[in-house]
C-alpha cells in the first residue's frame, strides 16, 4: 500500500514537470548564443584550417558548430552526416577489434581454446566489416541511385 502511494506521487510529480517546467525554463526573447564569436580568433581545428572561419562558414550554411564539426539543419543532411560519423565509429571499432584479437593469437602461448576464441573473434569482426560495408553499398545502390533521395551523394 505504501509503495502504491510512493508511485503515485512520482507519478504526479513527473507529470506536472511536463507542464509546468517548460513555462517557467523558457524566456520570452531569448536570443541565440553567439558560438562563432566566443571562438578565439585563430584557434586551430587541426588539419581543418580556422576554427572561427569554420564556425562562421557552418553558419552560413544553415549549419549547427558542434564539438564534432558542422552537422546541418536539415533532415536529409543531418542523417547523412550522423551515417557518416557512426560509419566511421564502427569501422574503427572493428579494427580495433581486429587487431586486439590478433594480439590475443599472438599472446596465446600455444593454448588451442585462447587460439580457437580468438580466431572465432576476428571472423565475427570481418563478418560486422562485411555488414557495414555491404550497408553502405545497399544505401547508395537503393536510396541514391534507385530512389534519388535528396541530400544523399
Amino acid at each position: 500500500m505504501k509503495s502504491i502511494r510512493v508511485l503515485f506521487i512520482l507519478l504526479i510529480i513527473v507529470t506536472l514537470s511536463f507542464v509546468v517546467l517548460p513555462k517557467i525554463g523558457y524566456a520570452q526573447d531569448a536570443s541565440p548564443i553567439p558560438l562563432c564569436e566566443s571562438i578565439p580568433s585563430g584557434a586551430d581545428c587541426g588539419r581543418f584550417g580556422d576554427c572561427r572561419e569554420l564556425c562562421q562558414k557552418c553558419e552560413g550554411n544553415d549549419g549547427i558548430w558542434t564539438g564534432i564539426g558542422c552537422l546541418p539543419t536539415d533532415m536529409a543532411g543531418l542523417v547523412r552526416s550522423i551515417f557518416e560519423i557512426f560509419s566511421g565509429v564502427i569501422g574503427g571499432l572493428i579494427f580495433l577489434c581486429i587487431i586486439v584479437n590478433g594480439l590475443k593469437i599472438m599472446t596465446a602461448r600455444g593454448d588451442s581454446e585462447a587460439i580457437k576464441k580468438a580466431k572465432e573473434a576476428i571472423s565475427s569482426c570481418i563478418v560486422g566489416l562485411l555488414v557495414l560495408l555491404f550497408s553502405i553499398l545497399f544505401l547508395k545502390i537503393v536510396g541514391v541511385d534507385i530512389l534519388r533521395i535528396p541530400g544523399w551523394r
